[in-house]
């Protein structure tokens, strides 16, 4: 398919409230302060129960559509895609304020991509369960201090819509984690994400570290797309292994260990697991005693969890029947 030049930004969101009005309002300050001319401006809802329809129908020159059924960021970011037939695609999510300079640096005057697959550095800005704010952090442990080439990415990047289709959209059975089983299957085929130093966007969410968010990756069977099928689909993905040692190596020490206490029938081979996950729990700064009883608890029922499911859990393709995707209003700019 053929695309015309220009830029288009796809925002996806659920319940975001007052998150949304502070993204669309930097979406568009972005626009006038780098003299954007051919841009689309797309929000897709997951179904919302607050107001966030209400904020994306305020900014007139916003698109619309609301999902309903089955839906995931992964359907989301999909609809968004094929909603604009523009060249240059920005993907963010609802509760993200992208940096206006950011564009500057990785689009032309007609809004073509000068990378074809590209993101920044994100910084979020931690909240409370009563969205007070308690403290930020980078995406990564420390500050990127220099470009970079990198086989994962998160939830924001800019791509080439002619990229995207040949990449296969987004994996619609992935509940969470679908970006990165894109950014995998883009790095197989040897495309790999170019991280720029620069601040791409701030990202209100509540902590990561937030016990109740923690807890709510297990409750609500996240960790199961996130990690077990994500780990599935990739075994054969020398990137997907990088990332595993990077985040999940006490899980890997865990199956070393059963499979000696298997071979010997010694439950002292536990003991490297329980003390890499001291060591995994221990080394986290700032934390209370809450916090640490809590991850003590939580690394070993998610790393058993994740090894569960990445045996049996085998989630169905929701097809086009299973959800509904409604135009609420089309723009065209």
């Amino acid at each position: 398919m053929t695309y015309l030049p220009g830029l288009a930004f796809i925002v996806i969101g659920q319940n975001e409230g007052w998150k949304l009005g502070l993204c669309l309002a930097s979406i568009f300050k972005a626009i006038r302060i780098n003299s954007i001319k051919q841009y689309d401006v797309i929000y897709v809802d997951s179904d919302s129960q607050d107001d966030s329809l209400e904020t994306a129908l305020s900014f007139p020159e916003v698109s619309v559509y609301k999902l309903s059924g089955v839906y995931n960021a992964a359907i989301a970011r999909n609809t968004g895609a094929e909603a604009t037939n523009l060249s240059s695609l920005f993907f963010v999510d609802g509760d993200m304020e992208i940096e206006p300079d950011f564009l500057g640096s990785v689009i032309d005057s007609e809004g073509l991509l000068i990378y074809e697959y590209v993101s920044g550095q994100l910084k979020n800005l931690n909240y409370n369960r009563e969205w007070e704010r308690i403290g930020e952090s980078w995406q990564y442990s420390a500050l990127i201090t220099s470009d970079r080439k990198m086989s994962t990415c998160g939830g924001i990047f800019l791509i080439e819509h002619s990229i995207w289709d040949t990449t296969g959209a987004m994996d619609t059975r992935f509940k969470r984690g679908q970006d990165l089983d894109f950014s995998l299957r883009l790095s197989a085929r040897g495309k790999l994400l170019y991280r720029k130093k620069e601040l791409i966007a701030c990202h209100h969410t509540i902590s990561y570290t937030h016990v109740d968010r923690i807890w709510r990756t297990i409750v609500s069977g996240d960790i199961f797309y996130s990690k077990s099928l994500l780990y599935r689909v990739h075994w054969n993905n020398s990137a997907m292994y990088k990332k595993m040692l990077q985040t999940d190596y006490s899980m890997l020490l865990l199956i070393a260990c059963l499979l000696f206490m298997c071979a010997t029938r010694s439950v002292y081979w536990g003991v490297p697991y329980i003390a890499i996950v001291l060591s995994r729990v221990l080394k986290k700064k700032h934390q209370s005693i809450k916090d640490i009883v809590n991850n003590l608890a939580f690394v070993p029922v998610r790393d058993s969890l994740t090894l569960v499911g990445f045996i049996a859990f085998f989630p169905k393709r929701p097809s086009s029947f299973d959800y509904n995707i409604e135009l609420i209003r089309h723009v065209r700019n």
